[in-house]
Order: structure tokens, then C-alpha cells, then sequence
């Protein structure tokens, strides 16, 4: 396929753009177009990066190009070329010039090619949460090893407590299916239509928890526009593209485009709602910390089956009791997140979690591309590269009450900086104190950028009320053994 060269002057960038013509499953260029972008970054992707590398959720990788390429395999997306006819179902390519041959006969999930009924069981429908497992002991701890470095969740749990019970099956009810996922994924398919006519040298990235394993079925949809290798001005730059991207998807989107508008923040967003797939999207610009930190806490939620249901726990928790909303200047999901991996690193012994940034740096560099990252899929295995498996048995309650404990006795939020990063404690003395450090009330380390994600804890009455919810919660656990995820979350 023939790319030219972008063309750059002093004054912007003009990029020839090849306008593609569709013909037997192949894309020919049949004439350049030229426009001028006004803002861009100094320095746009090549072409190679353009067509390879982590843009979106493909069933082989996490991410795909912003550009569509024929993938056939992929369950997750339509291929937006033409396939050649030999794809076709019905009929089966044999190899020979002859053309296609006659349709195979259809083979039934209950019957094998013999037309015999297959003695095996048939499979649960693929967005069934609920579906039937082996019951497993008090920990709930797989069986087996080859089920421990898999991304596995037992369904049940036997000879254990009502609240361990109830955090599991909660989390069953309300985590993100796959059906929620493709619906994520149809919707950023269509928004790449029109932003690669803009930017087609970009990348478009699900990012957040949708695809950090933390999601649940009212989450919403965070995507990330990667325009450049290069960082970019958010408070000038950033706010420019996005009302651009405002003004055309509004244009060519307005079948289901509701509600759109610019909100300007450290990292500014685009924040719109779909009408018809009911969801909530915020769109930013070149935040590849973004990328990089979905990449790692996936990773974090594979490493051990009881991290995403006690953060989905411990999530709608903070939500209810109203101290999730950093709006509000209390805590962002993400810094609960943080806060969840880092007591499981340093809280339990032995611990849960290890500080994956510590043991293999090599793979969690900051400045490092995102198109390099390893795509994985929610769904997907931890890769095996990771050989760290807990011996950690405790259970739910357990884990939850030392994580309300941990927050209310051990850990000094006047000294002491929450850092999944190192996987240990460290000093706040030992930070310069510029900028997000610099008199708040709550220090959370993010993992690559180092600043503080807890920024927005910035006034004392809001620190006693988050404070305030953590007790609430330790005398909830340790007056009544019967407890339930919802009567933890009730305000009294």
C-alpha cells in the first residue's frame, strides 16, 4: 500500500492524506486529498506506527490501529473492508482455482459430524455471569495450578462467611460482561470513522475500566486519542483539538451523540452521551499515563481472583457513602484503586500483591511508546511471564477488614505517600513538595508520572469525611458478623 510522505512547514502541517477506494478486500489509493491541520504536535506518528500497534480492544491484542485493517478472526469488531468472496459462510475456499467449493454441512453444539449427539456439555453463553462451578473451599482458592495463573473467578464459596459470600456474588451480578465490552467497542469503531479523516495518523485507546478489569456495568467509557509520540500543551493544545473533534463528531454523530461539550481540567475531556448503546463517554487527548496505568492495574487484576471483586466492593462502597467523587474533593476511582493494591502489597501477610514496576522494570518504563505495549484483552490470561502466585488464604472479610483497619490505624496520611510503584512505604518528606504534594490532605503516587492522585483532597472537612467513613465502616465489621454488602454501604 502507497503512503506519501507528510509534508511540514513552519506554519502547520500539511498532511496527503490517501483516500482509499475498496476493491476485493484490498484498499488502493486512488487520488490524495490535502488539508491543513492548525494544531497539532511538533512531531505526528509515522506511517508504520500508523498501521501497527495499540489503538483499540481486538480479540488478538487490546488495542488496534486507529486505521481499520481485515481482520476476520476478531469477535469484537466488524471488518469495515470488503471480504473476498471465499469468506463468505457459506461457502469454503478449497485452495484451487475452481472457485468456492460447495457449503459444508452444519455442524450443531450438540451433535458431531457423524450427526451422533456429543456426550460432552454444551458451553455457558459467553456474557453469562452466573454460570455453574465447581463449589470450592473457604478461601475460594482454585483447585488446581493451572487454574491459579489463569484470569480466574470461582462462582461460589463453601463453609464461609455471609459477607465473603455476598462481596462474590455481588461482583458477579455487577461486573462488566462482554456484551457491556463490545458495546464499548462498537462505539469507539464509529467515532474512529470520523476522527481518522482528521487524524489518521492517530490511535484511538479504551482505556480506563473498561479495560483495566475493574469494570462494572454502569461504568463508563474512557477513551484516549493518541495524536502524537510526542507530549502536547493540555491546557492549550489539547482544548483545541477536543473542540474540534466536537464540532465534527456532533456533525456526522448526531444520530446518538447527546449532551457533548469540552470540560477543561489538568487533562481537559470531551465528555458526550450515547443515546442509542446508553453510555457515558469522556475522550482526552495524548494522556498516554492514561494507556500505561490501564495496562498495569490489568495486569494487577489477573494477578490474584480476589483483587477485582474486593475493589468493585470497596468501590461501590466509597460511592455510596460519598466519597468517590474527586469533583467533589474527595477521592477519584482510580486513587481507591491505587489504595486497594496498595494494602494487598504491603497489609496481608503474606501479601496478595507484589510491586510488578519493582520486579520487572523492563516492562513498565514511563517514557517508553504505548504502540509497545503487550496487548492483552480483559479476558485474557496473565501473561506468563509473571511467575508471582500468593500463598495469601485469607478471605473477603478478611481482606476488607484489614483494608478499613489498615486506612485507620496503621497508615499515617500526614507522613506517609500510598505507592504501588515501590510496593512499600515511603516518606512524604522524601517528595518535593511542589505542585500536586503541596499542602493536601491524602498522597497517592501515581505509578509513572509520579504526581498525586489524590490532589483533590485539598480541604480539611472533606478529609474528616472520608476519614469519618472509614470508621463507620470498622464498626459496621465489628459489631456484626452477618453483615452484607449493602448494609455496609448504608449512611447510619
Amino acid at each position: 500500500m502507497y503512503h506519501q510522505r507528510p509534508y511540514v512547514n513552519p506554519n502547520g502541517f500539511i498532511l496527503r492524506t490517501p483516500v482509499y477506494q475498496q476493491q476485493g478486500g484490498h484498499q488502493t489509493a486512488n487520488r490524495t486529498r490535502t488539508s491543513t491541520i492548525s494544531y497539532p504536535p511538533p512531531v505526528i506518528l509515522s506511517q508504520q506506527k500508523m498501521m501497527s500497534g495499540p489503538g483499540a480492544y481486538s480479540r488478538d491484542g487490546m488495542n488496534s490501529s486507529l486505521t481499520s485493517r481485515n481482520t476476520y478472526d476478531d469477535k469484537y469488531r466488524t471488518p469495515t473492508v470488503h471480504q473476498p468472496p471465499w469468506s463468505n459462510p457459506v461457502h469454503r475456499y478449497d485452495g484451487r482455482n475452481r472457485g468456492p467449493s460447495l457449503p459444508r454441512k452444519r455442524v450443531f453444539p450438540d451433535h458431531n459430524e457423524e450427526g451422533q449427539v456429543n456426550r460432552k456439555r454444551r458451553r455457558e453463553p459467553e456474557n453469562s455471569n452466573a454460570s455453574t462451578s465447581k463449589k470450592l473451599k473457604s478461601t475460594g482458592a482454585p483447585a488446581t495450578n493451572s487454574e491459579a495463573s489463569s484470569n480466574y473467578t470461582p462462582t461460589s464459596l463453601t463453609d464461609t462467611d455471609m459477607l465473603s459470600q455476598d462481596i462474590l456474588e455481588n461482583f458477579l451480578k455487577k461486573k462488566q460482561t462482554k456484551a457491556d465490552l463490545r458495546k464499548k467497542v462498537a462505539l469507539r469503531n464509529e467515532l474512529v470513522q470520523v476522527i481518522k479523516k482528521l487524524y489518521p495518523y492517530g490511535g484511538l485507546f479504551l482505556v480506563g475500566s473498561s479495560m483495566n478489569g475493574f469494570g462494572s456495568t454502569d461504568s463508563d467509557v474512557d477513551m484516549c486519542l493518541i495524536i502524537s509520540d510526542n507530549s502536547i500543551s493540555q491546557r492549550i493544545q489539547a482544548k483545541q483539538i477536543l473542540h474540534r473533534l466536537l464540532s465534527e463528531l456532533s456533525r456526522q454523530c448526531y444520530h446518538f451523540m447527546r449532551k457533548a461539550l469540552v470540560i477543561p481540567a489538568k487533562v481537559p475531556i470531551l465528555k458526550f452521551f450515547d443515546g442509542i448503546r446508553n453510555l457515558e463517554c469522556d475522550l482526552n487527548i495524548n494522556n498516554a499515563t492514561g494507556i500505561r496505568n490501564t495496562y498495569l492495574l490489568q495486569l494487577y487484576s489477573k494477578l490474584d481472583w480476589r483483587v477485582a471483586p474486593l475493589v468493585l466492593t470497596i468501590k461501590q462502597w466509597a460511592s455510596e457513602v460519598g466519597i468517590n467523587d474527586a469533583s467533589q474533593g474527595t477521592l477519584s476511582s482510580y486513587s481507591i484503586v491505587l489504595m486497594v493494591l496498595y494494602y494487598l502489597q504491603v497489609g496481608p501477610k503474606p501479601p496478595v500483591l507484589i510491586s510488578l514496576q519493582h520486579i520487572y522494570p523492563q516492562k513498565f518504563v514511563s517514557n517508553a511508546s504505548v504502540w509497545d505495549l503487550q496487548n492483552l484483552a480483559p479476558e485474557d490470561d496473565l501473561p506468563s511471564w509473571i511467575s508471582f502466585r500468593s500463598t495469601n488464604k485469607q478471605s473477603f472479610r478478611e481482606l476488607l477488614e484489614g483494608f478499613i483497619l489498615f486506612y485507620t490505624s496503621t497508615f499515617h496520611f500526614d507522613r506517609d505517600v500510598v505507592s504501588v510503584r515501590l510496593g512499600r512505604p515511603l516518606a512524604l518528606n522524601t517528595i518535593e513538595h511542589i505542585g500536586d504534594w503541596k499542602k493536601k490532605f491524602i498522597h497517592i503516587e501515581e505509578p509513572f508520572d509520579k504526581t498525586n492522585t489524590a490532589r483533590a483532597v485539598y480541604s480539611e472537612p472533606n478529609f474528616r469525611k472520608i476519614m469519618t467513613a472509614l470508621r463507620r465502616a470498622s464498626n459496621k465489621l465489628s459489631k456484626n458478623k452477618n453483615l452484607k454488602v449493602q448494609d455496609l454501604c448504608v449512611l447510619r
